[in-house]
């Protein structure tokens, strides 16, 4: 191979390095403003949950997903309620809707009681997620 075929590889090589860096760029800096989400705005806007059970484990997803919290409780709904502006309600009683329908599931019977999104819920609220990018 000459000299000359090489250096034209050599360069469409660079040009293609220099181009996978900015695309890995591009992809990180939308991660990070994925993770920047606060969760009013995911559980009103990108899941735009309507119910008290669609925002029950779109709060479920939201701690899982972006707080690193496998399981909550009765007082960590109250909370996220009320960081999302959302009005109160039986938190208890619409976790265990959410539970008989197989979105959650109970991690721990005691006192306080302990719930966790359930895969079946996680596929759940990405569906809702989806459904305004459509």
């Amino acid at each position: 191979m000459s000299d000359q075929k090489i250096r034209k590889i050599e360069k469409r090589l660079n040009q293609h390095e220099e181009r996978i860096q900015e695309l890995e760029e591009k992809v990180e800096d939308s991660v990070s403003l994925d993770m920047e989400l606060s969760m009013p705005e995911f559980v009103n806007n990108e899941c735009e949950a309507s119910t008290h059970k669609e925002r029950v484990i779109s709060i479920s997803y939201y701690l899982k997903a972006y707080e690193n919290q496998d399981s909550f409780t009765k007082k960590d709904l109250e909370q996220a309620y009320q960081r999302c502006g959302e009005s109160s309600t039986n938190f208890s009683a619409r976790a265990s809707e959410a539970v008989k329908d197989g979105l959650l599931k109970v991690d721990d019977n005691g006192r306080p009681r302990h719930w966790s999104l359930t895969k079946t819920g996680a596929e759940e609220v990405e569906t809702m997620q989806g459904e305004d990018n459509e």
